[in-house]
């Protein structure tokens, strides 16, 4: 579905994700109700993901991820944090722009004003102090993870 009808990117939604268990003799049934007509097989998307945190895994220890994803052929930064109750999580998804063939770098600012992002940047200022800018610079160069042992950046 797409959110163009919201009235503010910002508008407040909440996903429930639900996960079927499919018996193996309902799956060729299944497949077929979830087949466009005049297609053989349902639509798919090539999903690629990349996942950032410490060294000392402190975002998976505040039970946060962050990650960047590309989605067929557009790349959108996602973070998640717990949410409120067990049944809700903070969730807040950025669509992100990049040359064709290249992959962008995390950046912890595209969740700015938002509550997940205000966890982030509790986390973050938690571990780095005032090198919170830090963890972005360091990941615009590729690495997946940085730190030492006690989550000190590498450089």
């Amino acid at each position: 579905p797409s959110c163009a009808n919201f009235p503010h990117e910002n508008a407040r939604m909440q996903e429930v994700e639900l996960k079927f268990q499919i018996p193996e003799a309902s799956r060729q049934r299944v497949l077929a109700a979830l087949t466009p007509r005049g297609q053989a097989t349902p639509p798919r998307t090539r999903l690629q993901a990349i996942y950032f945190d410490t060294a000392g895994r402190s975002l998976a220890g505040a039970g946060i991820a962050l990650r960047l994803r590309k989605e067929g052929r557009r790349w959108v930064q996602t973070l998640k944090a717990g949410g409120p109750n067990a049944l809700q999580r903070l969730e807040h998804n950025v669509e992100v722009a990049v040359p064709a063939g290249l992959r962008p770098g995390v950046d912890p600012q595209r969740h700015a004003g938002t509550p997940a992002g205000e966890l982030l940047a509790a986390t973050l200022a938690f571990v780095f102090g005032d090198r919170v800018r830090d963890f972005a610079a360091h990941h615009r160069s590729g690495v997946a993870a940085f730190g030492g042992a006690d989550d000190e950046p590498p450089f």
